[in-house]
Parts: C-alpha cells; sequence; structure tokens
C-alpha cells in the first residue's frame, strides 16, 4: 500500500514499511502486537502509524489518513513560516 498527497511546490510521499510484531506477556498469556510505521522518503522521518493486537483493512486504511494528514499540516505550517 503507498499514499501520496501532491500539491503545485512539493509531493509529500508516506510510504509503510511492512511494519514487525512485538510479543507481550499480559496476564493473559503471550499476546501478539502488530506495530505499524511509516518513512517519509524525502526527509527519511519515521512515524509510527499505531499499534494494535488485531490489525484489520479498515485500522490500516486509517492509520494511514492520519499520517498522510499529519504530514499535510507540518507542510502547510512550514509554507506558512516561510512567507
Amino acid at each position: 500500500m503507498s499514499v501520496a498527497v501532491s500539491s503545485r511546490n512539493a509531493a509529500l510521499e508516506i510510504t509503510p514499511d511492512s511494519g514487525f510484531t512485538v510479543e507481550v506477556l499480559t496476564w493473559r498469556g503471550l499476546v501478539t502486537y502488530y506495530v505499524l510505521f511509516f518513512l517519509h522518503l524525502e526527509s527519511r522521518r519515521v512515524t509510527l502509524g499505531g499499534i494494535t493486537p488485531h490489525p484489520t483493512e479498515a485500522w490500516i486504511t486509517q492509520m494511514a489518513r492520519n499520517a498522510v494528514e499529519r504530514d499535510v499540516r507540518s507542510f502547510a505550517g512550514e509554507l506558512l513560516r516561510a512567507t
């Protein structure tokens, strides 16, 4: 899955890596958590997308939307400071 947002001044590309899993010992036993993160290609900045024990397509889609919205707001703030 790849998410891209374009503006007339720059293209913001955010691509999710395959992520990784973490085994956590809880009172109910060993639980596998899935960690989703995004890599901003231009700045090589890594953003944590989310952590869940039960990833679904809807969850991944929402995490991608959240990451794009944060990146667009950050980009807009940089444009405002540059003017």
